[in-house]
């Protein structure tokens, strides 16, 4: 290939453009990494050690523009770098939501961003125009490239096989630093290492490889048998509280929007910020201590652990990726003692796909907005305002005959936390109202008030002496979604509310009076076996399939989080070596669809009120 050729004005501009992104990158990692406060893998992030990955992730991106001749090559070049801009954004945007960046996997969720659009823009800061400088530049400055580019020679086709290499070289090279890396570091961690970019590429070869690899029930048989057999073994169920105490009472499953552990019996400028949940404790098991497990499905994927005590996948949403599959779940286990199971949504049904994820579950009966009174005035962000959404429920309730366990979740509190004047029931002071720890404050006061006139309207209809009402978390809200960093700018007492990603669990029944505080470790995979434990549902029905333990046994307490931390003492080597496998454990399971050959759904169930078939 001629000097003339190596040396065109595209070309120039491409090195340019490489450089460009190489700074931008760098900036990325840094702008992430100074937003989460903590070291990466227990060590700063040092960038010498990593550059030559971020160097062949910089240039290979722009590497396709080469293969093309003067004013195509500078439009593609031009092309790529705003559509690079516009997805650090969005990884940026994605992980200040989510403590996670973009997957492949995001696009079959790609209408969930509309409903939660709102609460993207809140997270957008000032620097990050910084990450659309050189995009901008490319378009002011279109016509002076476009004049050079018209002056180059075009290259023949065995020189454009020679530039067509180049990327496929740079890819890979960047692709073979995954070798390098320990496969149990976040994407996060991964990402500063071998560049935003980089980790995409990896994220793109982890879906392609997932795609045509068929996990057979029969190649990991064994492997889940062996760790069922473990941990079971380590599980004293001799010797369990209050086991049966609740035999046949109804059960509501509420489920609250961010719902953080650190706000039960707080008190905040001599004001409760959750009176009636503090208040419920007085005839409830509290459990204090239980981490928060979900992961790229976010609220799905606490609708999953609480019905199926499995863990979620490494990436996307179970929702999604394997909505039809057979789960040996609580509405199948109750209703083998005779509970007719309710799934009921206040938004739309699309969102994570729960039209079709919940009836698959084995709920009876699936209703969401569609099949509500549909209020403009009560509709708020993602669905009914928590108020509203609570008394239709009740209302529901009262309707059904048999013996019932009804799920539902609430959505008001959602971040950004931004109520409207007339939903704000506390009254703070000036500076604490405006920052983030006093808007989640009054979200959630707002959202524990629904529900303290929910179970009043639940108790003048004669419902609540025969039921248990389960509320917990989904995951944590102001500390999910905002660092250290922000949390520290906007409030000066952000250390006296810290949470260790907990979510409260509460079993609530108007008629128990031995209430306690149970500080046993734990996770959200626990809840399902306790409350069958407390219905008297012999563990046979769903100890080879439930991860969780009973948090009502005498065994030492653990929980393992999505980047496979584990937390929990008195575990010996093995139990850890077994509780660190849970995540591939669960992984194959669901992607092998295991239980469907010892488990069958009920083929029907009511949608909206219209009887529809699964199969």
């Amino acid at each position: 290939m001629k000097l003339k050729n190596i040396l065109r004005y595209v070309n120039v501009l491409y090195f340019v453009l490489g450089i460009f992104t190489l700074f931008k990158m760098i900036y990325f990692t840094y702008s992430v990494h100074s937003e989460m406060s903590m070291p990466l893998s227990g060590s700063e992030f040092v960038l010498n050690k990593y550059i030559v990955s971020y160097i062949f992730a910089a240039f290979s991106i722009f590497s396709i523009a080469l293969i093309f001749n003067g004013k195509k090559s500078l439009k593609i070049l031009i092309g790529l770098d705003i559509i690079l801009s516009l997805f650090m954004f969005a990884n940026l945007i994605y992980y200040r939501s989510f403590d996670s960046y973009l997957s492949i996997y995001n696009l079959a969720q790609y209408r969930n961003f509309g409903v939660v659009g709102i609460s993207a823009i809140a997270l957008i800061q000032l620097k990050d125009i910084l990450l659309f400088i050189d995009p901008v530049f490319l378009i002011v400055t279109y016509r002076f490239w476009e004049k050079l580019a018209l002056k180059e020679v075009e290259m023949n086709s065995r020189q454009r096989i020679m530039m067509a290499i180049y990327p496929l070289i740079c890819g890979g090279i960047t692709l073979n630093y995954n070798d390098y890396f320990p496969t149990t570091i976040t994407k996060v961690e991964a990402a500063a290492k071998y560049s935003i970019i980089g980790h995409h590429y990896h994220d793109l070869s982890s879906y392609i490889e997932d795609s045509r690899t068929i996990i057979k029930r029969s190649d990991v048989h064994d492997d889940i048998e062996e760790w069922f057999a473990y941990k079971n073994a380590s599980q004293a169920n001799d010797n369990v509280q209050d086991e049966g105490i609740f035999k046949d009472k109804n059960v509501i499953f509420l489920q609250v929007e961010s719902l953080e552990n650190f706000v039960i019996n707080l008190e905040v400028e001599n004001q409760e910020i959750t009176p009636n949940l503090n208040k419920l404790l007085k005839n409830s098991l509290y459990f204090n201590n239980i981490k928060a497990q979900e992961n790229g499905g976010n609220s799905s994927d606490a609708d999953f652990m609480a019905n199926t005590s499995l863990l979620p996948l490494k990436s996307g949403s179970v929702s999604h990726r394997f909505p039809n599959n057979t789960y040996n779940s609580l509405p199948s286990i109750l209703r083998n003692e005779g509970y007719h199971s309710h799934a009921i949504h206040s938004g739309e049904g699309y969102f994570w796909n729960k039209e079709n994820f919940l009836p698959h579950l084995g709920f009876d009966t699936y209703t969401d907005i569609d099949g509500m009174i549909e209020k403009e005035d009560e509709m708020f962000f993602m669905g009914l305002k928590d108020e509203e959404h609570l008394n239709q429920v009740a209302d529901y309730i009262k309707g059904l005959d048999d013996k019932f366990y009804l799920f539902t979740v609430t959505e008001t509190s959602h971040t950004p936390f931004k109520l409207p004047d007339d939903m704000k029931y506390l009254a703070f002071s000036e500076e604490l109202d405006k920052n983030i720890f006093g808007k989640y404050f009054q979200a959630i006061h707002y959202t524990d008030d629904a529900i303290g006139k929910f179970i009043d309207k639940l108790d003048q209809q004669g419902i609540l002496d025969e039921t248990i009402i389960v509320i917990y978390g989904d995951h944590e809200g102001v500390h999910k979604y905002n660092n250290d960093n922000v949390l520290k700018k906007q409030s000066t007492d952000y250390l006296k509310y810290t949470n260790n990603g907990e979510v409260p669990v509460i079993i609530y029944n108007k008629d128990f009076s031995d209430s306690k505080t149970i500080t046993k470790l734990g996770g959200q995979v626990d809840i399902m076996p306790t409350v069958l434990s407390l219905l008297n549902i012999d563990e046979k029905y769903y100890i080879e399939t439930a991860m969780g333990n009973n948090l009502l046994n005498s065994s030492p307490g653990y929980a393992i989080d999505r980047n496979g931390v584990i937390y929990g003492d008195k575990l010996s080597d093995a139990d850890k070596k077994n509780i660190k496998k849970s995540i591939d454990i669960s992984e194959k399971s669901i992607r092998s669809n295991y239980y469907k050959k010892y488990y069958v759904p009920a083929n029907e169930f009511k949608a909206n009120g219209k009887l529809k078939k699964l199969y």
